[in-house]
């Protein structure tokens, strides 16, 4: 079985990454292929509203960044994993973007 972390590259604390450590290890333990994605607002673009993934290319976001690999990442795993501060209240910025 296939799980998949993503977590936000621009929080990373010591308490952080031990958490990620931990969960990482924990999977393992359960018999998970793990794979960790460490995502920052860089390498992502917020959705511009163009309708794009309905009109030109069917279910495919026109905007070409980490997107399309992150998709592919979660349709090819059991278990998806976001790892986030909670920040007033909500998930990072980052982590609102994907999901």
């Amino acid at each position: 079985m296939k799980a998949l972390l993503i977590s936000d590259q621009e929080y990373l604390t010591k308490a952080y990454q031990s958490l990620s450590d931990l969960t990482g290890k924990f999977l393992k333990q359960k018999g998970f292929e793990t794979e960790l994605m460490e995502l920052s607002a860089e390498n992502l673009t917020f959705c511009m509203g163009c309708f794009g993934c309905w009109i030109k290319k069917p279910g495919e976001c026109v905007i070409n960044d980490r997107m399309a690999q992150i998709n592919r990442s979660v349709m090819n795993s059991d278990v998806v994993i976001y790892l986030s501060p909670i920040i007033f209240g909500q998930f990072s910025p980052t982590i609102k973007n994907i999901i």
